[in-house]
């Protein structure tokens, strides 16, 4: 399982990490486990696993307004200290209020 950012990856990794019996799937932050990503082969490996036609391959996708709106919620409104000290100062300069 390769994960797409912002597409319940986590969720879906605690699903796979849970079928194969492994008890880290109900841990915290199952990112900080050990999962192999196409990164950590080479790029005739991964090449190999994406075209073989006796693997299956899916994509899990969300829509595209959800995510985008997820994203505002929990990255700007969620931080909005820090949106407001480290990624937008100019908006808060030129009289923007987060509040």
């Amino acid at each position: 399982f390769f994960p797409v950012a912002k597409a319940a990856s986590s969720e879906w990794l605690r699903f796979f990490t849970r079928l194969e019996g492994s008890p880290e799937w109900c841990d915290g932050n199952i990112h900080e486990h050990n999962h192999n990503t196409l990164t950590h082969y080479t790029l005739a490996d991964a090449q190999r696993m994406m075209t073989d036609p006796t693997w299956t391959r899916a994509i899990f996708v969300r829509n595209p307004k959800e995510r985008l709106l997820s994203a505002f919620l929990d990255k700007v409104l969620a931080h909005k200290r820090h949106f407001r000290n480290s990624e937008c100062p100019r908006y808060e300069k030129r009289g923007g209020s987060l509040d």
